[in-house]
Order: structure tokens, then sequence, then C-alpha cells
């Protein structure tokens, strides 16, 4: 009897241990998966505004449109480019489709890319927001996992590096 107690708290403290080490994992793993995708999604603005010939922002700062040049210098040309924040589903989406980012708007991007699930725009402020004296646009999503890990926060001003004038490319 005292052997089959012994064991039973034995177990029972093994079961916690595996119960926790599970917990953690999620944490973690929720944790890395909302990182890179934020990181990613940092990277691509920055790309996309650092590079643009031209930057238009929303009112409402939730969506941010570029003339984006990609490619080497010599071969190179230019693309336009859309992100949008979308409060509704939580969600940042982006779409290179030309026809896409000319008619933009919030209806419009649900058939955009996702780029990052579960990010939240702290009340009081905007997703994108454009200094035109300046030349930059600033960025401020969070990453909000939405059952275990913790949210990764993008919150940076990208500087537009002036770029040659071209014409071909109409993006609104």
């Amino acid at each position: 009897m005292v052997y089959m107690f012994l064991l039973l708290i034995l177990g029972g403290m093994v079961a916690v241990l595996v119960i926790n080490g599970l917990r953690s994992q999620a944490v973690v793993t929720s944790t890395v998966k909302n990182t890179g995708e934020m990181q990613n999604a940092a990277s691509g603005i920055a790309y996309d505004v650092r590079y643009a010939k031209d930057v238009k922002v929303s009112t409402d700062g939730t969506l941010l449109r570029t003339k984006t040049w990609v490619g080497d210098p010599d071969a190179g040309a230019y693309t336009c480019r859309a992100w949008i924040y979308d409060a509704a589903k939580g969600e940042l989406r982006r779409t290179t489709d030309t026809a896409k980012v000319v008619a933009a708007t919030a209806s419009s991007s649900s058939s955009w890319t996702i780029a990052v699930s579960d990010v939240v725009v702290p009340t009081g402020t905007k997703a994108f927001v454009r200094d035109e004296s300046a030349g930059t646009v600033k960025v401020f999503i969070d990453g909000d996992p939405d059952v275990w890990g913790h949210g990764t926060r993008i919150d940076t001003t990208v500087l537009q590096r002036p770029q040659a004038d071209e014409a071909g490319v109409t993006c609104w």
C-alpha cells in the first residue's frame, strides 16, 4: 500500500512536469512564429518604403502604398506594392498586384496575402504614418499571439531614399 501511494505521488509529479513542458513548448513555438512573421513584415515594409519613388498612406493610417524599385540598378523596374492593416481580422496583408494596389480599400484587401495574423495597433496610434517633410514612414504594429506566447512589436521609422523618376507604372 505504501509503495502504491509513493508510486502515485511520483506519477503525479511526472505528469505535472510533462504538462508544464508542453505548455512551455507552446509558448516558445507561438512566440517564435509571431516574431518571425513580424520580422519578415518589418523587413518587407522597410524595403518597399526605402526603395520607393513615391509613398502614400491613407488618412486613417491603415493603408500603405508604394511605387518601389525592384531588381538591380541596371535591370530593375518600378512595381506597385501595398500593405494594409485589417483591424477587424487582426491581420497585416500585402499585395504586389498593380490593379489591386490602385483599387486598394479595406474591403478589397481580403484576397491579399496575409503577412502576419494576430496583430493589433495600440489605441491612439496608427499602423502607418507618413512624414513627407522628413521622407519617412513610421510603422507601429503589435504582434499578439492569441493563445500562448509573447507578442513582438514593430516600432520603426523607415527613411525613403530618393529614387530617379521613371514613367510607366501608375500605382494610384
